[in-house]
């Protein structure tokens, strides 16, 4: 249908002149993401696995974890302090621990992902250590880094 990474240019391995704007995507594409998400049901995509997927792109979006740390982030690891504001622990490069906030922009992806799939939004009603995001199976394994 469409592809935003067309346009992404990847350096050899071991090429001293990569700079990190060759291996984003420009505002544009960027800004192509989110219809295409949009529009996956309609194009043959299970309703629970574009679901998902808006969830991933968004939640990444929004708080900067890579592909790896979304597809191993457990419903645990999400606190909420005296403020109100959302918090994931993550396990990030280089196994170094912390916390990251969860701006609103990812708690309203979040609260709709968890909404549409019949969860509630308060973290003491959670299934405890689901993979967020889910799998598509009953198994509750979630994805990979790589798969996502």
């Amino acid at each position: 249908m469409a592809n935003p990474f067309a346009g992404v240019r990847v350096k050899a391995a071991g090429s001293k002149d990569a700079s990190p704007g060759d291996l984003s995507l420009s505002e544009h594409n960027w800004s192509l993401v989110p219809l295409i998400a949009a529009s996956l049901e309609e194009n043959g995509w299970a309703q629970e696995a574009s679901r998902r997927l808006r969830f991933a792109l968004d939640f990444s979006f929004a708080t900067g974890l890579r592909s790896g740390e979304i597809a191993i982030a457990r419903s645990a690891a999400i606190s909420v302090d005296d403020d109100v504001n959302r918090w994931t622990a993550v396990v990030g490069k280089g196994s170094k621990t912390g916390n990251v906030e969860i701006p609103p922009h990812a708690s309203l992806a979040l609260d709709r992902y968890l909404v549409s799939g019949g969860n509630s939004t308060s973290p003491k009603r959670w299934k405890r250590d689901a993979a967020m995001p889910g799998s598509l199976a009953d198994d509750d394994v979630g994805l990979t880094g790589a798969r996502l």
